[in-house]
């Protein structure tokens, strides 16, 4: 059978109860003898007392009778009275009853002889008594009986002595045996205490106190703990288990909390716990930084007191508490009151904690600094109304598109600039809305990459391209692209710059650049160019290449003759004509002067010198206005792969004074060296 700790104390208290009820019997027992005793020994000494009453009484009869023959009415009485009270009393020592107002016990078994006997010295007084007494009346025999109760009186008095003197040793015997009693008893009550104390000690108080000890450690923080009490299965050993196994969870909720806390005192966001009263119950670092307080400067203070739009909330609730356990804040940007005053932005958020009964525990605040974004913000803001004001302002398209190429924001110049309204350009495709056909998958292959990382051929440079207005018509765009990367995608801002105004300037410096003024012919500078790409790919596709250089026969005298007006004018239309009979793929040239030079691809000197011939007599036949009739002379060379740009020159212009010598108007070939 399992002790368990009530049936251990219960047996303990009933092994104590059951010695505490035979010590108060025998308490009981020694109380109720003494007085027993006492009065058992009280009513002996009556009886010896009486015996000698009798006696007395006897003989105060006898002398009565002796001197006036006759008893007192008051002897009798008395003598009567003695010898029923002596009687009575012996008839209580023997067989018990009640006597004088108290029960007594049957005399033991021990005086049965001794009271035998004592019956029958009293019987025989008795009797005499009652003779004497009848005799003194009828006159007979009342001396034979008082002699008679004189005899017995003295044994009746030896027998009384003898009965109280027993019952006295009796009683001696009883009160002291029942002290050793009482002393045994009490020995008895000492060990069972001490055995008890014991017992209690080693099964209750000593793992009670271990146990809590042990809690002591635990409370202090040290887990490492492990209850072990021997030799118990009672609830102390079960308790033990229990406590065992609920340090078990405590160490992992230990762990958690301190992981929890860890959490909550690493976190960057200010966290408030705050109770069902609005008061502040927990705070963690963040919020002591944020606000410039020490803990114990906001734990119990209302958390309105640092809630910087209190004065306009409370209008609408009762407490803080209600307002945070509706969750009215939620997700909301307030501020936040710091020590010095100053108030802060930050964006809230609260949360309940419930109880196992569903009752609120308290309100977790948690609120993000958001003085950097507010800042921000505003700079952003700031900077978005400078970007609208200067695209606004700019005279080039500014486009803004995303990673699909879809046109997200256009400034108004792009409606001057491709005629569209920028309503209708975004949402669309910038290249198929923008750019000529012919450049579609060009542009795809190269948006490709930017797609991927944020780069392209194009973005960070400044590039030249065709545009297409809203009415299909092409003009030159200039385009400078940048990227950037916004919520995680990538955008491209580009600003375009209609460049046809430009670029006609730019072809009239380069023709200007290029081209004789007054003839319209190309110039020197021109010639370097061409006649480096020509032989050049004269040498490569080993093609005939050939130049022809003339000038204008006595071009001198029509100066001098009709002024240099007239001869500007001369060179204007020899040009012309020039320019009207020769190919595409020719190049006409102003060498200096009245000198000339025609550059003709693809033609070897046979063909070079039919094409002068043709050119001359053109010349030839056209009549001028002042001078009428002009004429040239033409020198013809042929390119070979050694040759330079030089050696071609010198050769023609070799041709030329030949042709000249042999007097002007003729065409004269110069072929150099044969090999």
């Amino acid at each position: 059978m399992k002790l368990t700790i009530d049936k251990k104390i219960g047996l303990l208290l009933l092994m104590m109860t059951l010695i505490a009820a035979v010590n108060l019997t025998i308490v009981y027992k020694f109380l109720s003898s003494q007085r027993y005793d006492s009065h058992i020994i009280n009513i002996a000494g009556r009886q010896r007392m009486l015996s000698q009453r009798i006696a007395r009484l006897v003989l105060t009869v006898a002398h009565d009778f002796d001197t006036v023959k006759d008893i007192k009415d008051n002897d009798r009485e008395e003598l009567l009275k003695a010898i029923k009270l002596y009687e009575t009393s012996l008839n209580a020592l023997n067989n018990g009853g009640e006597i004088l107002g108290l029960t007594i016990p049957k005399s033991p078994k021990s005086m049965s002889e001794l009271f035998k006997k004592n019956w029958e010295i009293w019987l025989p007084i008795k009797k005499s008594a009652e003779i004497a007494l009848k005799e003194q009346v009828l006159h007979k025999g009342f001396k034979e009986a008082v002699d008679n109760i004189k005899v017995n009186t003295d044994n009746l008095l030896h027998i009384s002595n003898e009965v109280t003197v027993i019952y006295e040793s009796f009683f001696v015997k009883k009160i002291v045996f029942l002290k050793k009693l009482l002393f045994v008893m009490l020995f008895v009550d000492i060990l069972i205490i001490i055995i008890g104390w014991i017992l209690a000690n080693a099964h209750i108080v000593r793992p009670l106190k271990y146990l809590s000890k042990t809690a002591v450690k635990i409370g202090k923080g040290d887990f490492n703990q492990k209850i072990e009490i021997k030799h118990t299965d009672d609830e102390i050993g079960e308790l033990a288990n229990s406590f065992n196994a609920m340090l078990g969870d405590l160490k992992n909720t230990t762990v958690s909390k301190k992981f929890v806390e860890n959490i909550i005192a690493s976190m960057m966001n200010s966290l408030i716990v705050v109770y069902p009263d609005g008061t502040i119950s927990q705070v963690n670092q963040a919020t002591l930084n944020l606000l410039g307080y020490k803990d114990y400067e906001l734990l119990g203070k209302p958390f309105s007191m640092i809630l910087g739009n209190w004065e306009l909330l409370k209008r609408n609730t009762v407490s803080i508490g209600d307002l945070l356990k509706d969750g009215d804040l939620q997700s909301e940007e307030q501020s936040y009151i710091t020590k010095d005053g100053r108030k802060l932005p930050v964006l809230f958020a609260n949360s309940v904690m419930l109880k196992d009964d569903g009752g609120i525990q308290g309100i977790v605040c948690v609120a993000q600094d958001i003085t950097d974004i507010k800042e921000a913000e505003m700079e952003l803001k700031l900077n978005e109304e400078k970007f609208r004001s200067i695209t606004t302002a700019a005279n080039d398209a500014i486009i803004l598109m995303d990673d699909m190429g879809i046109m997200t924001y256009c400034n108004h110049a792009v409606s001057t600039i491709f005629g569209y309204k920028c309503s209708d350009l975004v949402g669309k495709d910038l290249h198929l809305t923008l750019a000529p056909e012919r450049y579609h998958e060009d542009f795809k292959r190269g948006f490709a990459g930017f797609k991927k990382n944020g780069h392209g051929e194009a973005i960070g440079k400044t590039m030249e391209f065709t545009g297409k207005n809203n009415n299909g018509i092409e003009f030159p765009v200039e385009i400078s692209l940048a990227s950037f990367r916004s919520a995680d995608k990538l955008y491209a801002l580009g600003i375009i710059r209609d460049i046809t105004v430009r670029k006609q300037m730019e072809e009239e410096l380069k023709l200007l650049a290029t081209t004789d003024r007054l003839t319209g012919a190309f110039n020197r500078l021109k010639f370097d160019d061409i006649i480096a790409i020509e032989t050049a790919r004269a040498k490569r596709y080993k093609q005939p290449l050939s130049l022809l250089m003339f000038d204008i026969d006595k071009f001198k005298n029509v100066n001098d003759t009709f002024g240099h007006d007239t001869g500007d004018e001369v060179l204007k239309v020899v040009a012309s004509l020039i320019k009207t009979n020769i190919r595409k793929m020719d190049y006409f040239f102003r060498w200096g002067g009245e000198e000339f030079i025609l550059v003709v691809p693809e033609t070897n000197v046979e063909g070079a010198k039919t094409f002068a011939e043709n050119i001359r007599k053109i010349i030839q036949d056209y009549t001028f206005n002042v001078v009428k009739k002009v004429t040239i002379s033409i020198g013809v060379s042929q390119f070979k792969n050694d040759d330079t740009a030089d050696v071609l020159i010198k050769r023609a212009d070799e041709a030329l004074y030949v042709a000249k010598e042999n007097g002007r108007n003729r065409v004269e070939v110069n072929l150099g060296s044969q090999e």
